[in-house]
């Protein structure tokens, strides 16, 4: 679900506070910075992100936080794509209900240093989900900022990440990362984001498997023979009833895995090769596990950037959707990696797995998904 944030923001607000806090700002001479100006923000709840549309961004990466009312930073955000007219950025997952306060802080440099600007967003519970309202926040004065750091060069490109990792038994004590599976009383827990002391089944796990129920009595041994006669004694009492057997494990329909190859991107929608497709049999139900992964690479020069949408789509329908970018700051060509994942509930039959993407925006070269392959795995669970 998208919702739209309107009002007029005000810049300054926070500028001082987040100067102490977190370094946003750098240089002093506020007489040459250009501020900023929010028009809107596009927030999507299902995403967890937040779109920020407005004026005088730049287009080099800035800062995004949620900030107090005297400007002490609660969250940083991750942002993803930054030109002069639009940010996007990361909400924490979840957002708790009340009033926000929204700031973004440009890049600057010697003779034009970084400006802010702020907006109120209150999250109020409605029906059918979470309603969202922006209102202006209250302008203070700009503080000094402080010297820019150099801008450290890339680190190497990590090895593609695993799927989904048992890890057995939950232990409140251990730290867990996105496709961690445990066991706890009986069932079995996927996370697709880390976690530490969150109990299963409490947010973010979710079910992968339920305990399965008390095995059946078993069969009756053969008889023995007959024993001679003997006095008839009195009768005894009815004993308890014996002890349930254990607990059955839930049942594996099937899992696989295939690569996800190098494809050249347009404005279109493309399948990714290759795709997968699995038969829950006739009678039941399955939990599908879904993980893809793979990286975004864009043949452009230094100081360019390429936003790719890619979508997760099982049976014709897009399950997923992620947007990501690839700049390039210091070094030309460096790929940037891609995570998609789910866990969808199937009837019997055929279903078909496959990724498809392609390019919202490119400054010049030629933007390829893959550039190292990727991958799609699918475990099929029975319920």
């Amino acid at each position: 679900m998208t919702t739209y944030l309107q009002g007029k923001a005000h810049t300054g607000l926070v500028l001082r506070a987040i100067i102490a806090a977190v370094g946003f700002l750098l240089p002093v001479h506020s007489a040459f910075a250009e501020p900023p100006e929010i028009v809107k923000a596009e927030v999507d709840v299902s995403q967890q992100t937040v779109t920020i549309t407005g004026h005088d961004f730049g287009f080099t990466m800035g800062r995004v936080g949620l900030v107090g009312s005297r400007g002490s930073v609660d969250v940083e955000l991750i942002v993803t794509l930054w030109d002069a007219e639009h940010v996007v950025a990361h909400l924490p997952s979840p957002l708790a209900a009340g009033t926000h306060r929204l700031a973004i802080v440009t890049h600057g440099t010697g003779r034009n240093p970084g400006a802010s600007d702020v907006i109120d967003v209150t999250i109020v519970p409605a029906t059918g989900g979470v309603a969202i309202t922006a209102s202006p926040g209250v302008a203070g004065p700009q503080g000094p900022a402080g010297l820019p750091g150099p801008i450290g060069p890339p680190g190497p490109q990590g090895a593609s990440g695993a799927g989904f990792q048992w890890r057995g038994s939950w232990d409140a004590t251990l730290q867990y990362s996105s496709g961690d599976v445990v066991g706890h009383d009986g069932s079995s827990y996927v996370t697709l984001e880390p976690v530490s002391s969150s109990e299963p089944p409490e947010t973010p796990w979710q079910l992968m498997a339920a305990a399965g129920q008390d095995g059946a009595a078993g069969a009756a041994g053969p008889a023995g023979p007959d024993g001679p006669q003997g006095a008839t004694g009195p009768v005894g009492p009815i004993g308890p009833p014996g002890a349930p057997g254990p607990e059955g494990p839930a049942a594996a329909v099937g899992a696989t895995a295939v690569s996800l190859l190098n494809t050249a991107l347009s404005s279109s929608y493309q399948t990714i090769p290759s795709s997968v497709t699995m038969t829950v049999p006739a009678g039941a139900t399955a939990s599908a596990l879904v993980n893809a992964e793979g990286d975004i690479f864009a043949n452009s020069g230094t100081g360019n950037q390429s936003l790719v949408e890619l979508h997760l789509v099982i049976d014709g329908v897009v399950v997923r959707i992620l947007r990501t970018t690839s700049v390039n700051y210091s070094l030309s060509g460096m790929p940037s990696p891609w995570h998609l994942g789910i866990i969808q509930a199937l009837g019997p039959g055929p279903h078909e797995f496959h990724v498809e993407a392609r390019t919202l925006f490119s400054v010049g070269g030629v933007v390829t998904a893959n550039l190292t392959p990727g991958n799609l795995s699918v475990a099929l669970l029975r319920q």
